[in-house]
């Protein structure tokens, strides 16, 4: 069966084909061995949780930025812009959450594809900062940086849905690297629940 190709596709095959994107991918490899330590790897890939914690905590982020959007549009300037402000702290576990998840990432097309989703979440981020920060004197260039920003978390949160749902990245149960030693008090009571 013929499938039809549409451009989402045809801009997916640019990227992982690209070599150009390779010195994004080794920027990338470079912020990902200086942020998640081997002490911070299994924490921040939710080896915790049993699962990826990187998708789980994107929705903060984009929640608060979202919510900005609304307040900006029913006049509530001050409180839109304490949202940006959470996003932006919450962009930051966020990030270094799908930093340590890149760690995994072997396949060379898959990388490159992965590199155009930690770009464009980082700009994203920084232009809601940009935003935050001009909020104060220049309202009209603020939600002129709010727009652009939520456009691009748009694009980029569809390259990370791609990169979960299609590639697979990410998926996948987690265990702890060492399990923890028996607890007679622990296993007492859960035996006892």
């Amino acid at each position: 069966m013929e499938t039809t190709r549409n451009f989402r596709d045809e801009a997916v095959e640019r990227i992982e084909s690209s070599t150009a994107v390779d010195k994004l991918a080794r920027v990338v490899d470079e912020a990902s061995e200086r942020v998640v330590t081997p002490a911070l790897r299994g924490p921040l890939r939710g080896d915790w949780m049993g699962h990826a914690l990187h998708p789980s905590l994107t929705d903060i982020p984009l929640g608060c930025w979202i919510g900005s959007t609304v307040l900006d549009l029913t006049g509530d300037r001050r409180g839109a812009r304490r949202l940006i402000l959470a996003g932006v702290v919450a962009a930051v576990p966020t990030i270094a959450s799908g930093l340590a998840e890149w760690r995994r990432i072997v396949d060379t097309k898959t990388r490159r594809l992965a590199s155009v989703h930690a770009t464009g979440a980082s700009l994203t981020t920084a232009m809601y900062a940009m935003s935050w920060w001009k909020r104060g004197r220049h309202p009209l260039k603020a939600t002129g940086w709010s727009l652009a920003a939520g456009a691009t978390a748009i694009v980029t949160g569809w390259v990370g849905g791609h990169l979960a749902l299609v590639d697979g990245v990410g998926g996948g149960r987690r265990e702890p690297r060492s399990a923890a030693p028996a607890d007679p008090l622990v296993d007492a009571i859960a035996a006892a629940v």
